[in-house]
């Protein structure tokens, strides 16, 4: 879906799209697409509730960026800017790949609950990022129930792994103690 909408939009290299959704008090990425293979890695960097566009999105529906220095041409003014707006320290900073200026956070609702936010974001000055905005608005405004169920179904199925592998981790607890129990009681006697 994020490729779909990458194209239908005219998304260039310094432009991604990215969903995460909220997950045991932090945000957890779901999905990315950028046409820059750099920028469309998934990796497993989790995000606090409290910092950054994410955050912001979640908490007021929506927040744009752009006011924010561009990091090629400023580095140190876009460290000073980052921590001090999204109360990032500059060593979370510096891990982030992507160090975008221009940004569009729109959360995902389930009812009157964020569950998720779907961002935008643009490295350098962005021409089209406005009316980029108003389209990712607006097709959030058409398919909001396959945004809300992809992060529900994300949210069930994490759930189901976590079980699952609890589940295996008791079974080999059990057979363990069993074949300890057997060793220990030799003449093949049973516990009871």
């Amino acid at each position: 879906w994020l490729k779909s909408v990458t194209i239908e939009l005219n998304l260039v290299t310094n432009e991604r799209l990215t969903i995460y959704y909220e997950n045991n008090e932090e945000f957890t990425l779901l999905a990315r697409f950028s046409p820059n293979d750099k920028y469309k890695k998934i990796h497993k960097q989790k995000f606090p509730l409290d910092k950054g566009v994410i955050s912001k999105a979640f908490e007021e529906i929506e927040c744009i960026e752009r006011d924010s220095p561009i990091f090629e041409n400023e580095a140190e003014k876009y460290y000073i800017y980052m921590t001090n707006k999204y109360k990032f320290s500059r060593n979370e900073v510096e891990t982030i790949t992507m160090k975008s200026n221009e940004l569009f956070g729109l959360a995902i609702k389930n009812a009157d609950d964020s569950i998720g936010v779907l961002l935008y974001e643009g490295l350098g000055n962005i021409s089209e990022f406005d009316n980029n905005c108003a389209k990712i608005r607006e097709h959030y405004n058409k398919y909001s129930d396959y945004f809300k169920n992809f992060i529900i179904d994300a949210k069930n199925l994490d759930r189901s792994i976590i079980l699952f592998c609890l589940s295996i981790a008791l079974f080999f607890m059990i057979k363990m103690k069993c074949t300890l129990v057997n060793v220990q009681c030799g003449n093949g006697l049973r516990p009871h």
